[in-house]
């Protein structure tokens, strides 16, 4: 694989998880912890 593919993968996986965090996020209670923490 091209390793400019591999980065653009890279950062548009990164972009998802990020997005896929902060809407986990945003349904959890105020107060409560994250789960990596």
């Amino acid at each position: 694989m091209a390793p400019s593919l591999l980065l653009e993968i890279r950062s548009l996986w990164f972009n998802l998880t990020e997005a896929n965090e902060r809407m986990e996020s945003r349904w959890q209670p105020a107060g409560s912890v994250p789960a990596d923490a």
